[in-house]
């Protein structure tokens, strides 16, 4: 790896000629990420203000740019590329470098920006990349976050607990939900997503109607698609919480002669009365004309099922074996995904299923988990015969709404129970796509998802555990598969060493769905730890901790790391201008010894 070096102009600053993005969103994420402002001279990209002859620079603007187009077609280099994907490419001429970075939208132009910021160094002659030139291409098209706004911390003076519940009134005000959702985006620039989904979008308490159309405007600002969480029978509908026409509660209390008593007794809209359905679909017009938004994730609430006879008259229709549940979904879905076909600004329409699609239940059934056993077998055959509704909720065959729903909707998956998760991490240590992820019974090689277009959703990061493994494992499953992608939870600080491990591995794997994670550290470990030698060093040590088979000499090794980055520890934390900062920066020091203290903990 060649290091890539901008030599300082007169001035002592290195020029950057930057294209103007929405509220300067390019020039932000370079500053946030690399904290040094006068160390940059500013420049807008145009060829009026670039002069090829005098000084090194950086250039940062989209394909389109005038000035991008010509240095592209000076150095005969083209630049087709799709959505996410990025180029940093040093351009040399006479002597003279230009660094050029640009993206294939809005998003991959600041996953570049971010990527060239973080990894500035400051040398006695100018800023050096320590980096190198790449070309980045997703081999995910869904990148996600998904994010409970009750649960979302990454405001270091949020209050929220950490709980799977998601019915609490959120403790804080507008202000907070604002910050913590534009720090979220922010993050996702870092760790390269490109789509959020937000459960409690909408809520009186925190800001309602405004509070979410700032965080939308930030969101695209940023390139980021905005998917609110709709509940279509639960969940609060498309306004979550609050006294609003298009709350679920304010609907079922001002027409209570349209609600239901559906599964585990809740009073639930009827998903076949005409007048909920045009409720409904009001509903999703009013979002997107109401907000700058790129798609829903859609839940029915958890197995909801509605036994009018009507309802059970359209689900026999359906001619299924399948749990009544999922054809029920297709009641609660059909409306508004047939709806959102009319809406020229959805990218993105995902419905839950609460399901795996394998014909199988439990993950016990894996040989390699290590709470394999007969007695738990036992535990497990007794949990399920007193909730008949989880030993049933398996699919058994294709669902009827893979072909009855619109073409461009996507099922998502709850995968984790079909994933191995027990794999060892030194069994991706050299191998990125090794034999032993294909050889348990809930997911063999030859098992696709049933629908025409499938995202996989996994919890394994929710409690801020590391779960490298399984995010491994998922992303050569969508690789394989040909799937649209993941959606992971995003509700967790970074400031967590095992969570930025998680969201660190979860972007490059999402790129490089078969590297190894000697190839990840190399990529995503080498600057956070103190350099290439001590991330295979830090990898390594990292699978042994997994393996349960951490040695004294591994602690030695960690906490003399810690011991050394400790004594040259420099700490510079957000700074108190941009509300969007959060401290998840390389610092020169900080950053390795936090990973050496935890590696070693």
């Amino acid at each position: 790896m060649k290091a890539i070096l901008s030599r300082f102009n007169p001035n002592g600053k290195v020029n950057v000629f930057m294209q103007n993005t929405g509220n300067e969103s390019a020039k932000q994420t370079f500053f946030r990420r690399f904290r040094k402002p006068d160390l940059i001279q500013w420049l807008p990209a145009s060829p009026f203000s670039f002069d090829e002859n005098t000084h090194d620079c950086i250039v940062a603007a989209l394909p389109e740019n005038h000035l991008v187009r010509q240095l592209l077609g000076k150095h005969r280099l083209g630049a087709e590329l799709d959505a996410g994907a990025y180029l940093i490419q040093q351009l040399m001429d006479d002597g003279k470098s230009t660094v050029l970075i640009t993206g294939g939208d809005l998003a991959g132009l600041l996953y570049g920006i971010s990527d060239l910021a973080a990894n500035l160094r400051k040398t006695e002659s100018g800023l050096e990349y320590t980096g190198d030139a790449k070309l980045e291409k997703p081999a995910f098209q869904l990148r996600g976050f998904w994010n409970w706004d009750i649960r979302t911390r990454w405001n270091t003076d949020c209050e929220f607990p950490v709980s799977y519940c998601c019915q609490l009134d959120y403790p804080h005000d507008a202000a907070v939900y604002i910050d913590n959702m534009k720090r979220v985006i922010d993050g996702m620039i870092d760790y390269r997503r490109n789509v959020l989904t937000i459960w409690g979008f909408l809520r009186d308490e925190h800001g309602g109607i405004e509070a979410a159309q700032e965080v939308c405007r930030y969101a695209n600002d940023h390139g980021i698609d905005l998917c609110p969480g709709i509940g279509t029978h639960f969940y609060g509908g498309p306004f979550y919480r609050g006294d609003h026409p298009f709350n679920l509660d304010t609907h079922i209390r001002t027409h209570p002669d349209n609600a239901k008593v559906g599964s585990f007794g809740y009073l639930r809209p009827c998903p076949t009365d005409p007048k909920n359905i045009s409720w409904l679909k009001n509903g999703i017009h009013w979002l997107f004309e109401t907000f700058e938004i790129k798609g829903v994730n859609l839940e029915n609430g958890d197995y909801f099922l509605c036994e009018c006879p009507r309802c059970q008259s359209e689900i026999r229709k359906l001619k299924s074996e399948n749990p009544q549940f999922i054809q029920s979904q297709y009641l609660s879905y059909k409306p508004v995904l047939e709806e959102l076909v009319d809406i020229p600004q959805s990218k993105w329409n995902v419905y839950a299923t609460y399901t795996g699609f394998s014909p199988h239940v439990g993950k016990t059934l894996d040989p390699l988990d290590w709470q394999y056993d007969e007695e738990e077998k036992k535990r497990q055959d007794v949990l399920m015969a007193r909730n008949p509704h989880i030993k049933n909720k398996a699919l058994k065959h294709r669902p009827a709404f893979a072909d009855l729903y619109p073409d461009q909707t996507i099922a998502q998956w709850n995968v984790d129970g079909q994933l191995r998760q027990s794999i060892p991490l030194t069994g991706f240590l050299d191998d990125g796509d090794p034999h032993i992820v294909y050889d348990g019974p809930l997911w063999t090689k030859e098992m696709k998802a049933p629908c025409d277009r499938n995202v996989f959703y996994s919890t394994s990061s929710l409690e801020g555990s590391l779960c490298l493994s399984s995010i491994k494992e998922l992303a050569i499953r969508v690789a394989q598969g040909g799937f649209d992608g993941a959606i992971y939870y995003g509700e967790r600080s970074p400031r967590e060493v095992p969570v930025e491990i998680n969201y660190l591995a979860q972007s490059h794997f999402s790129y490089h769905p078969l590297d190894s994670l000697r190839e990840f550290a190399s990529a995503q470990l080498s600057h956070r730890v103190g350099g290439e030698e001590l991330a295979q060093e830090f990898i390594e040590i990292l699978c042994r901790k997994d393996a349960g088979q951490l040695t004294d000499e591994d602690r030695a090794t960690s906490r003399r790391h810690e011991g050394e980055f400790r004594g040259a520890m420099t700490h510079t934390n957000a700074t108190p201008d941009h509300t969007s900062n959060y401290s998840v920066e390389r610092f020169d020091s900080w950053c390795p010894y936090s990973y050496w203290r935890w590696l070693g903990g």
